[in-house]
């Protein structure tokens, strides 16, 4: 094993301990403020955020499951739930036939406007209470700290499918 190879198990190593502790984070505090005036899940609000941050691009099932790292199926169940109550519209997508764009409806973009809000307001409150975070927050330092771990993790996921492309499972002869 090279010293790349250390520096990637590294890097996946933190990356996982960062999401899980955002997760847990979130979990904990904003969830239990956004559920009293929306029914929604972490899961779910995960998937209305990324299609609501999409901005301009039309997003699909695809695109939001590559910009959260998240299995097709996961995002899939997901999406059910958020059509069904009315968070998400379905469209067909003329330029391919093969997908559906997806468009947050009122009331996602006020869940999602909901959720930043809620969010934002309590890392205020951390920021205020805690003297380290005070001296030493720089927003457009985070901004970019994130945007560089953001930028690591898309390539990793862009080198990991042309690796599964290229090393496909040969079948041997007798089973052709």
């Amino acid at each position: 094993m090279n010293n790349s190879d250390i520096a990637d198990l590294r890097y996946l190593s933190m990356a996982e301990w960062i999401s899980g502790d955002y997760n847990e984070f979130v979990k904990k505090t904003v969830v239990p403020f956004f559920t009293k005036s929306y029914n929604l899940k972490l899961r779910e609000i995960r998937v209305l955020n990324a299609i609501a941050a999409s901005g301009s691009e039309s997003p699909t099932a695809s695109f939001v499951s590559d910009v959260l790292r998240q299995d097709p199926a996961t995002i899939t169940r997901s999406l059910v739930i958020l059509i069904g109550k009315g968070f998400v519209v379905s469209e067909e997508d003329f330029s391919d036939g093969r997908s559906r764009i997806l468009k947050p409806t009122e009331k996602g973009k006020a869940a999602a406007s909901h959720f930043v809000q809620i969010f934002s307001e309590i890392i205020e409150k951390a920021a205020e209470t805690s003297d380290t975070y005070r001296f030493q927050y720089d927003n457009r330092m985070l901004v970019k700290s994130l945007e560089v771990v953001a930028h690591r993790a898309r390539e990793l996921r862009d080198s990991q499918r042309m690796l599964r492309r290229v090393f496909k499972p040969s079948v041997p002869a007798a089973f052709n």
